[in-house]
């Protein structure tokens, strides 16, 4: 079952489970940089907001375990796995590879020397639901995470691709089993320097 079809049987099936059996099943699914919708008003934030998790404390099943920016209100507060339900999942969390939709003309933030071809890995969340982003072209690049969608390895592949140029020393990846041109006197631990580009 998908995250998405995960985050809506865990809905449906909200108000047929006690309250430990759905902490338990939100505490198991969530993560840092999904999507929330809060299920009963508490403090300042109100049924059906939305937002975005910014950090998470699992220990205790009731405590206030989970950060959330909330968009609405404008700020971040702390409640408990029973106020929340997951709703699809964005894919961009800490730690993965992200890059600019192709569909952003202008980030709310500019572009610095990033573009759609940059690909760089998640460091954080701020508390204001922005993402960071480390980019071998710009390292701390913020970005709404609306902007941002996973780099599958094809587009990571194709990023590199598009860095090597002539003059490059380059040798074949390791989970390359035969070349495409064969090995010829090549082997993974050659290293040639690229000479022209088709």
């Amino acid at each position: 079952m998908s995250d998405a079809g995960a985050a809506q049987a865990v809905s449906e099936t909200a108000q047929l489970v006690s309250a430990d059996d759905y902490a338990k099943q939100i505490r198991d699914k969530i993560a840092v940089g999904r999507t929330v919708r809060c299920r009963r008003c508490y403090r300042k934030v109100h049924e059906t907001d939305i937002g975005t998790v910014t950090k998470l404390d699992k220990d205790g099943l009731h405590d206030l375990n989970v950060q959330v920016h909330w968009h609405k209100a404008g700020g971040a507060s702390w409640v408990r796995y029973v106020h929340v339900e997951l709703l699809e999942d964005s894919g961009v969390r800490l730690g993965e590879q992200v890059r600019v939709r192709r569909s952003v003309v202008r980030p709310k933030y500019g572009w610095g020397s990033v573009n759609h071809d940059s690909v760089g890995k998640v460091t954080g969340l701020s508390s204001d639901g922005d993402v960071i982003v480390h980019f071998p072209e710009k390292r701390g690049w913020k970005a709404l995470m609306s902007e941002l969608e996973p780099a599958t390895a094809e587009r990571r592949e194709e990023a590199v691709r598009k860095k090597i140029g002539v003059g490059d020393q380059v040798r074949v990846k390791r989970s390359v089993d035969e070349p495409r041109f064969k090995w010829g006197n090549v082997t993974h631990n050659s290293v040639g320097k690229v000479t022209g580009k088709d």
